[in-house]
């Protein structure tokens, strides 16, 4: 199964590689948001919550979207709640860029190609090097200076402690995220709680998609548009006191939505 896999990826490769990317772009969209529709939709059920929501965002760039992670698989299936087919055919400016780690959809061709054409970036988020750092905020404030950003604020998936309920497992928002946030200062920042996706792709399945499990129902809610203005305006001089603020009110936007 794992060979079909890569060889469905090579071949969609090679397909996309003939094609000009602008066509290309479009029938990749395509094929991802139909499979999201199989696997989200029929395969499992995962009901999308509060997606009216967006409705109370007036533009379609600079919006920042936050949540917390689970598996593999949660950027298609955030993509897959917020857009439609008309999205895609003609408002390709409301599919955000995501910011995935190089190691895990940027280790083959195949891979490289698709998530190029997907609004990805490439990211190492092990690096320490302050150049790498500030190279990274520095595409994140230019693409949200023109499109659309999501992010998963913790930094990677959530690892559950037996000792703690699923919520407090959640870890706080990094450093880097509330630089970007300051920085770029979105108009809108948008919450998203993903509730019970792990048995999906549960995080010792690792890379193998061939695993991805069927039966499973959960929950994606969509929050209300948070307004940082008074937070960018803020009286607060000292540096540490303004990051831990936005720390706490990105975690706290996203955990208020899960349901109780």
């Amino acid at each position: 199964m794992k060979k079909k896999t890569h060889f469905i990826l090579r071949g969609t490769a090679l397909l996309l590689k003939i094609l000009p990317d602008f066509t290309s772009r479009y029938l990749l969209h395509l094929l991802i948001f139909f499979y999201s529709q199989y696997l989200f939709k029929i395969k499992n059920k995962i009901e999308v919550i509060g997606k009216e929501n967006l409705k109370l965002v007036k533009e379609n760039k600079g919006i920042l979207f936050v949540s917390n992670h689970e598996t593999f698989l949660d950027s298609f299936l955030i993509e897959w709640a917020k857009i439609s087919l008309w999205d895609i055919f003609f408002n390709q400016d409301k599919i955000s860029y995501h910011a995935p780690d190089f190691r895990n959809f940027y280790n083959s061709g195949p891979g490289q190609k698709i998530m190029s054409l997907l609004k990805n970036i490439p990211i190492d988020r092990q690096s320490k090097d302050p150049e790498v750092i500030k190279e990274i905020l520095n595409q994140y404030c230019n693409i949200l200076s023109r499109n659309n950003l999501h992010i998963f604020f913790e930094g990677t998936r959530t690892r559950q402690d037996k000792e703690k309920s699923r919520i407090d497992s959640i870890g706080e928002c990094k450093l880097g995220v509330v630089k970007m946030i300051l920085t770029a200062k979105p108009k809108y920042i948008v919450p998203i709680f993903l509730y019970d996706i792990h048995p999906i792709m549960p995080i010792e399945v690792g890379h193998h998609y061939e695993k991805i499990r069927s039966g499973n129902k959960g929950k994606l809610f969509i929050g209300k548009p948070l307004d940082f203005s008074c937070v960018y305006a803020s009286e607060l001089t000292s540096k540490k006191e303004i990051n831990a603020l936005v720390k706490k009110l990105i975690r706290e936007s996203v955990i208020k939505l899960a349901p109780q």
